[in-house]
């Protein structure tokens, strides 16, 4: 089992350390590839839909990451739901609509110790609004 090491780009199967670009990934059908694009949303608020032309086309279909800036760094949230509301955002593929980008009601992120955040974000002050960035990818056979 491959495991990431402290270094971004090396992992290890416990007995020795590589770069991840020396690995050989197998391939299912063939050698897939990817192409990606990278939404600049702007500023976002809390309670609000955002919606983006698909850089691929409406209708096809892509995995999209929803990031925003916090603390000196991007990184991605999800939405949380506990006591107090709905934190966080979520960013879809809506077929024939394009990238959908949806901000919870509450605040737009949680503590990174509930959300899962990488800001390192304790919970204090999150700002409202924030810049945020969407990643697409589309897997091309």
């Amino acid at each position: 089992m491959w495991r990431w090491g402290r270094d971004t780009d090396r992992v290890s199967d416990g007995d020795q350390r590589m770069r991840l670009m020396d690995i050989q990934w197998p391939l299912i059908n063939g050698k897939p590839d990817l192409d990606y694009a990278l939404l600049d949303f702007g500023s976002v608020y809390t309670n609000t839909r955002y919606v983006q032309t698909n850089p691929f086309g409406n209708n096809t279909p892509v995995d999209v990451v929803a990031e925003v800036w916090f603390n000196g760094k991007w990184s991605s949230l999800d939405m949380v739901f506990y006591g107090s509301g709905v934190h966080g955002m979520k960013a879809n593929y809506v077929e024939g609509e394009g990238i959908v980008l949806q901000t919870a009601v509450f605040r737009l992120a949680s503590a990174s110790a509930y959300g899962g955040g990488g800001h390192n974000y304790a919970g204090a002050t999150f700002p409202n609004p924030t810049s945020c960035r969407v990643h697409v990818w589309r897997v091309v056979a």
